[in-house]
């Protein structure tokens, strides 16, 4: 039985702090073994509250950094910006269709995000953030969203607009759930907040030990407890709340000391300091590791983010059908399907030749009617390109799956269709003339104006 699948992200804000990895990504790391898991670097989503994108690519990936840190790993959970796969912007449009504005003003976390970063006039962007997320969610067929209650409204909505696609064109998209995160909000060191960079009251997953003391010694505390041996109240201890997470053997011990007076404010905090140190301890570890790899991180970043595009337009590729969008007038329609091998001098396969001046889609089908690969005409390669160079291939094909593909020689003017590492075909440059050497039936149809 095949997992089901969830997509979370974040809006690259650099460095990750404890109520990120609390909040989010200690989950993120137990659910990508039980889920096909999918994160997304929310880089449109910075947007929605302000404009300045100068460092966006660098926290995108210290975040990403972080992530790998924690124990994310990228070959179960592909990781890619939001940015770089130009579909969750084409489904965002056509989700914006299928809200009204009244509906997203009622949204609550808008409300509190205005307040707490001190938005006077919300941007259309930000009032319809929820859409883009429902967009970045439904793109991938989310079954389910990690997230902590302040979410849930924005899920509630991805269910409504889901519901309203499948209802009006027919369905495509899950109605996904809300996986509530089990310790999913982590106050800040004032005690006042949820942790927050801008607000300044962080302990970051990259602190040294002595970086994390000082910031434990602002941290908030029982403001009754004045001297060492006053009995405090540990529920209203944002020191405590932090041993709760972080020194969870040693609670029944802490909680006692401080209710009796028997251990000061200061050696609590020193404690709480060095057992939040020594789980940081191999995250920060691991993160060195990343940071002198930097290429390592890039190709990271680049296979998710193939792996991300190609799903992604599978999916658009069922909504224009459901929408009866892009459809071709009077195209015309011709299909070669391969029931035996054609066979040729020293190989086995087919040449077909493409005289057409434009070429709109062409597919790759296996027999079995999975659509593996669609190709779309890149438009200024083909009518500008200068090159006068193609390069014939074979597409060596077994159980369904490409396993080779060779590139041979200069063969003629026309058509070169360029094969990325993993065997994906990403350009088309001319019309033309290419060869197939076969292992395999496959259906090759080519859609022509």
């Amino acid at each position: 039985m095949s997992k089901k699948r969830i997509l979370s992200g974040m809006r690259p804000t650099g460095k990750l702090h404890l109520g990120h990895y609390v909040g989010a990504l200690e989950n993120w790391v137990k659910l990508q073994n039980e889920y096909e898991s999918f994160h997304l670097i929310a880089d449109y989503h910075v947007l929605t509250t302000s404009l300045d994108t100068k460092d966006v690519y660098e926290n995108s990936i210290d975040m990403l950094i972080d992530w790998l840190a924690c124990g994310l790993d990228p070959v179960k959970s592909p990781m890619f910006r939001q940015s770089q796969i130009k579909q969750h912007t084409e489904l965002n449009l056509i989700f914006s269709m299928l809200i009204t504005v009244n509906r997203l003003e009622r949204n609550p976390t808008i409300k509190d995000q205005a307040r707490d970063l001190n938005i006077e006039q919300v941007i259309y962007g930000h009032l319809g953030y929820p859409v883009l997320q429902t967009a970045d969610i439904l793109l991938y067929k989310g079954d389910a969203v990690p997230v902590g209650e302040d979410q849930v409204p924005h899920v509630e909505i991805s269910r409504e607009i889901a519901r309203r696609f499948n209802n009006q064109y027919g369905f495509v998209f899950p109605e996904p759930e809300a996986l509530l995160t089990k310790f999913s909000r982590l106050s800040g060191l004032d005690g006042d907040a949820k942790m927050s960079k801008s607000l300044g009251n962080t302990i970051l997953l990259s602190d040294d030990v002595e970086t994390v003391k000082q910031r434990m010694k602002k941290a908030a505390i029982d403001p009754n407890k004045l001297k060492k041996d006053t009995p405090g109240n540990p529920d209203v201890c944002t020191v405590f709340s932090y041993h709760n997470k972080f020194n969870a053997e040693n609670i029944v011990e802490i909680e006692s000391d401080c209710r009796n007076g028997a251990i000061g404010c200061f050696d609590c905090k020193m404690k709480c300091a060095a057992s939040i140190s020594r789980f940081l301890e191999p995250i920060i570890e691991k993160r060195k590791h990343y940071e002198s790899r930097i290429d390592e991180v890039k190709d990271i970043l680049h296979d998710g983010e193939t792996r991300g595009r190609n799903i992604a337009e599978q999916t658009m590729i069922e909504v224009r059908e459901k929408m009866n969008l892009g459809i071709i007038e009077n195209a015309k329609i011709q299909s070669i399907k391969i029931s035996e091998q054609v066979q040729y001098p020293r190989t086995r396969g087919l040449y077909l030749n493409v005289w057409t001046k434009y070429i709109n889609e062409i597919y790759l089908k296996l027999s079995n009617n999975i659509l593996t690969q669609k190709i779309e005409i890149d438009k200024d390669s083909f009518f500008n390109s200068g090159k006068r160079k193609l390069y014939s291939f074979n597409l060596v094909l077994k159980d369904g799956k490409v396993i080779n593909n060779i590139n041979g020689s200069a063969v003629s003017r026309d058509l070169a269709l360029i094969l990325s590492k993993d065997n994906r075909i990403e350009q088309i440059l001319r019309k033309g003339h290419y060869k197939f050497n076969l292992d395999s039936k496959f259906e090759l149809h080519i859609r022509k104006l």
